[in-house]
């Protein structure tokens, strides 16, 4: 229940009193032994918002200390619904308090973000493709300028900085810079509320032909890589490898598949001169860094909430991007 609607449901259903009249509430004519055992029956971030209604109620939770005892994961969805209207305010997933935007900071700037912690702490939380890094708050952003269609300008020009396209090259094998010319495009995108990317991971032949080996290592989520080599025991197969390993043996004609942990799907496409690996993610609706579909792109959702995982039909991301906002339907276990 948020605070509006508490509002509404305190004062009876009537039309908020002019400043100059008297308030009149019914349940602030309640004694406040009566009022506190009633509050008792909402959940414990209703009650924070009843306490901040208005100074009466200040008054009567003079004692309270809710937010204190409801857990993380409570306090995040109660200061989702705090932040949700507030355009020059982020929601930090790590200190858990809201921070000024500063509108330099994109996915292609991250270093300029607001929170004390520093850049690194929120690293660990974010999600990151080769050289592409993108955090919670950039998503959100995003998707709360893209609903607040008429919020000012400035806050305008910032959701285009939000979703602008960033290219980058990237490196094959560690240690080993210009085997084939690499390239990464990456495109955010909002449809129908939900925040998408599609990257393209492009391989050109240079100082050698485009090969299995000279491909060498990308992994496009947490679930899904294909690697030089073999020789570490987590390095295993993967639908991904499974592809491009098909895509070699089957010049010219595109390999699809998908993650069955989290919302992607990608293809392969080689030829003697060049591969082209394609992927298309979803990142989530609006809401918190728990929402499965952004978390099970995280090594801090990965680790907290092992097991947790968001399945789609193969290929429906793909779809859903592409034609722009058809019904998809997703399944979180």
């Amino acid at each position: 229940m948020n605070r509006k609607m508490l509002r509404h449901f305190f004062a009876g259903g009537r039309k908020q009193p002019q400043k100059s009249q008297k308030r009149n509430c019914p349940i602030l004519n309640l004694p406040v032994d009566l009022i506190l055992p009633i509050a008792e029956y909402l959940p414990l971030c209703s009650q924070v918002f009843l306490s901040e209604t208005c100074r009466s109620m200040q008054s009567i939770f003079v004692h309270f200390r809710a937010l204190i005892h409801i857990s993380d994961e409570e306090r995040l969805e109660f200061l989702v619904d705090r932040v949700r209207n507030l355009p020059s305010r982020w929601l930090c997933e790590v200190c858990l308090k809201l921070h000024q935007v500063h509108l330099q900071d994109t996915p292609k700037h991250t270093r300029t973000m607001t929170c004390p912690l520093g850049w690194q702490q929120l690293r660990e939380r974010g999600y990151s493709l080769m050289s592409f890094q993108i955090d919670h708050r950039h998503v959100q952003l995003a998707l709360k300028y893209t609903r607040m269609k008429d919020v000012n300008n400035v806050y305008q020009e910032y959701l285009k900085a939000l979703l602008k396209p960033v290219y980058t090259s990237f490196f094959t094998h560690p240690g080993f810079t210009f085997l084939l010319q690499t390239m990464q495009a990456t495109y955010p995108k909002v449809v129908d509320g939900r925040y998408l990317i599609q990257s393209v991971y492009s391989y050109l032949a240079a100082h050698t032909a485009v090969t299995r080996g000279a491909v060498g290592d990308l992994e496009v989520c947490l679930h899904q890589g294909f690697y030089s080599t073999w020789d570490l025991p987590w390095r295993h197969s993967s639908s991904l490898s499974d592809a491009m390993d098909a895509a070699f043996h089957d010049i010219g004609h595109e390999k699809c598949g998908s993650c069955p942990l989290c919302l992607t799907d990608f293809s392969v496409y080689i030829t003697p001169e060049r591969a082209i690996v394609r992927v298309w993610q979803d990142l989530g609706p609006e809401g918190s860094a728990l929402e499965p579909a952004w978390g099970t792109h995280t090594h801090a959702f990965r680790s907290k909430y092992h097991g947790r995982y968001v399945y789609h039909e193969p290929g429906s991301i793909r779809v859903f991007h592409d034609q722009g906002g058809e019904v998809i339907e997703f399944g979180s276990v």
